[in-house]
């Protein structure tokens, strides 16, 4: 009894503008000021960065039993005697997956303007 103190370390919180030093280069944690550092180096050097880029995304298509590869998959079935139509199969299907890109693509939402067109000056 009669302890003074505690012996636990007080834990410090972590500041959210902390930059972290790789090599040589200082890295902001926050995400604009990356953006903002890859859109100035577009902008100065015509480079257009790795982090712009998709290489694979997730493919919409599904394989069926026999190992056809489609977006969708119909089964004609006889209803009311000679009748035919066409019914969609559900089961018995699985994802394609990840599917990997030739030529890689950009990414939907890049914040960075890629193209600027400016009017000649007389």
């Amino acid at each position: 009894m009669g302890l003074i103190g505690s012996k636990r370390k007080e834990e410090v919180a972590p500041e959210k503008n902390v930059q972290k030093t790789v090599g040589r280069v200082k890295r902001s944690q926050r995400p604009d000021d990356m953006i903002a550092k890859y859109a100035e180096i577009l902008k100065t050097r015509g480079i257009l960065p790795e982090y712009f880029l998709v290489h694979e995304s997730k493919s919409s298509q599904y394989i069926d039993e026999d190992g056809d590869v489609a977006n969708e998959f119909y089964q004609e079935t006889m209803s009311d005697g000679e009748k035919k139509r066409l019914c969609r199969l559900l089961k018995n299907l699985r994802p394609k997956g990840k599917e990997r890109y030739a030529i890689p693509r950009l990414k939907h939402d890049i914040p960075v303007v890629m193209w600027e067109v400016q009017k000649p000056e007389k």
